[in-house]
């Protein structure tokens, strides 16, 4: 049954969606939003307002060009009056910046949609137009007993890629587990990869940007309620008495999954550590974390039988990279 439930987690996300999707604290019921447009270049210290104008604002559902809403609102009283859109008829659209000179232009998709709180509490949203563009490759890993290998594109389906700032979603971009032309920006990840449900944050900054993930892989064919399961537990020995407090975190080496964990005190300088939870079959990097940082670094592969001992005393500590 976990296995059906699944497969449908990943026809849904294979959904058309509608062109205005609502974004994180967007209110459906409006019709109208007051958007500025915020043209970046981060290759340039300088601002780039005056440098570029709006050539095209092309509303996909009508396919009609409402660059002429720009610079109308004589009362608004802001800066760089050219971006300044009043009622925008909420709905997705592609912007195209040109510069004044002639050589060049870029541009985005934008969804527009009303939200309940405006940004930094204005009576507008504010949209970055970046003059960069990143390619996101998003890769389906299989792990093995002793082997890490690339799966199928075919494995992978995006959901969601949806900027955080402004809330536009990208996901359509998305052919073959790539997607180009991506602006700059911060963006949130919910997709299927193999048979399992997904979530990252993902930046793009760069002109290829790689996200990896393993399928979280449980053991088991339940349908009731989520119960812990392949349960870590183990000790620690030789805690130094300044570095209590200790912590103690799990994390996946191929999957986005992390679980934490504090020490608990024994005699002697002793303690013990349990990860309880719905863990995935995987493998993990296991962190001792004191108050001087990280005493211990190790990796291990889930389900376990035995516990971890870690003793101290003879640490397993990571290579720093100090040079500067």
């Amino acid at each position: 049954m976990k296995t059906i439930k699944l497969i449908a987690f990943a026809v849904v996300l294979l959904v058309s969606v509608p062109p205005c999707r609502p974004q994180s604290g967007c209110k459906t019921g409006g019709n109208k939003t007051n958007l500025l447009i915020e043209p970046i270049d981060r290759s340039k210290d300088s601002p780039i307002w005056d440098l570029y104008y709006i050539k095209k604002f092309v509303d996909l559902r009508t396919n009609k060009d409402r660059s002429s809403l720009f610079g109308r609102n004589k009362k608004a009283h802001i800066d760089h009056l050219a971006y300044y859109a009043a009622k925008v008829t909420n709905g997705r659209y592609r912007i195209t910046l040109q510069s004044r000179s002639g050589s060049d232009s870029f541009g985005r998709l934008i969804d527009v949609c009303p939200r309940e709180n405006p940004q930094w509490n204005l009576p507008y949203e504010s949209v970055e137009v970046p003059r960069e563009f990143g390619r996101v490759h998003i890769v389906s890993l299989l792990t093995g007993l002793n082997s890490v290998e690339s799966e199928s594109a075919d494995a992978v389906f995006v959901g969601k890629f949806q900027n955080t700032l402004d809330g536009t979603d990208m996901s359509d971009l998305f052919k073959d587990a790539v997607a180009d032309h991506i602006p700059y920006g911060s963006y949130h990840l919910e997709a299927a990869v193999g048979l399992a449900g997904v979530e990252r944050d993902v930046d793009v900054f760069q002109p290829d940007v790689w996200v990896f993930s393993d399928s979280k892989g449980f053991y088991g064919d339940s349908d009731g309620p989520s119960s812990p399961d392949n349960i870590v537990s183990g000790e620690l020995r030789t805690i130094p008495a300044n570095e209590k407090p200790v912590f103690m975190v799990m994390s996946g080496v191929y999957m986005p999954y992390t679980i934490n964990s504090v020490v608990s005190d024994m005699a002697n300088g002793n303690g013990t550590f349990s990860f309880i939870g719905t863990n995935p079959v995987g493998e993990y990097m296991l962190y001792t974390i004191g108050k001087s940082g990280i005493l211990d670094a190790r990796e291990f592969k889930a389900p376990r039988e035995s516990k971890i001992v870690i003793d101290l005393a003879h640490p397993s500590t990571p290579k720093i990279d100090d040079a500067p």
